[in-house]
């Protein structure tokens, strides 16, 4: 199993800066949804990309836990975290929800 962390650097998956995991061999894509937004958890503050980071602290690991996703999803959140585009996160989420 490999981690990813907002940077898409290679990560423990056990450490609470792993956004993303995968086990390409089993064909497991695994990232973290906020659950009070439904929505792919967002490491970046979409006002203010440089300054303001969001991090997940051990309590919050119950609001943003790691769900299953298929690979298309996966790899648009993977190319989020490299280029901080949100238009990336948008597409991820979108394929998600299913629309």
């Amino acid at each position: 199993m490999i981690g990813y962390d907002k940077e898409c650097k290679l990560i423990d998956i056990d450490s609470l800066d792993c956004l993303a995991k995968s086990n390409e061999k089993a064909q497991l894509f695994y990232v973290r949804i906020d659950r009070m937004t439904q929505s792919i958890f967002n490491p970046i503050d979409a006002l203010n990309e440089t300054s303001t980071k969001q991090k997940i602290k051990g309590t919050d690991i119950e609001r943003c836990p790691f769900i299953t996703v298929n690979k298309s999803v996966f790899d648009f959140y993977l190319n989020y975290l490299k280029s901080k585009n949100q238009s990336n996160l948008l597409q991820a989420n979108r394929l998600l929800r299913g629309a």
